[in-house]
């Protein structure tokens, strides 16, 4: 699910309050509609939450993706009963 683009759009929005879509496709060198893609994506695995403010769109992350960097500590491995 996390390819290059898409990591680099969820570590900006989990390091932000909040952005517009333009915002993240400037910061991170993208087209609009690349950056819109993205982000779908990520609120679509509920990363993400989008509101819209007047006729802007911000992004937030959500404290799943706040959390995801974190982790639990456990590894996870084929056969495993955990």
């Amino acid at each position: 699910m996390l390819g290059r683009t898409r990591s680099a759009v969820l570590v900006d929005v989990a390091g932000r309050r909040t952005r517009t879509t333009t915002e993240f496709a400037r910061a991170l060198g993208l087209a609009p509609a690349s950056a819109s893609y993205q982000i779908g994506v990520l609120r679509g695995a509920g990363l993400v939450v989008s509101r819209r403010d007047g006729k802007h769109v911000e992004q937030t992350a959500t404290p799943l993706a706040l959390n995801l960097p974190a982790g639990t500590g456990t590894t996870f491995r084929r056969g495993s009963k955990t």
